[in-house]
């Protein structure tokens, strides 16, 4: 806890917000090979590699997770929901914020 004095001297800094989802913020212009700053809720992807991974020390599980390569050239590792799937190498997926369609 900081003294008056303390907080008179140097003050509060505002703490900066952390983007959760940055590949959903950057689009890729291919006529001009850079890539812009446009906000979208999904994109679109090709999957490029399906396996399981286990999750950080105090859980224990198998999650399935999908490595897709999005349209802005972004690769991105999404979490498959649900029982079951059928996702294979080089499908189509559809990359959302919150959760994704398959």
């Amino acid at each position: 806890m900081p003294t008056i004095n303390q907080l008179v001297r140097k003050g509060r800094k505002n703490i900066a917000k952390k983007i959760k989802a940055t590949a959903l913020r950057r689009g890729f212009n291919s006529k001009d090979r850079r890539y812009t700053q446009e906000f979208n809720p999904q994109k679109r992807g090709v999957v490029t590699l399906v396996k399981t991974m286990t999750p950080k020390k105090p859980n224990s599980a198998l999650r399935k997770v999908a490595r897709v390569r999005l349209s802005n050239r972004t690769e991105v590792t999404a979490y498959i929901q649900g029982e079951g799937h059928s996702l294979a190498s080089f499908s189509k997926r559809w990359q959302g914020k919150g959760f994704t369609r398959s």
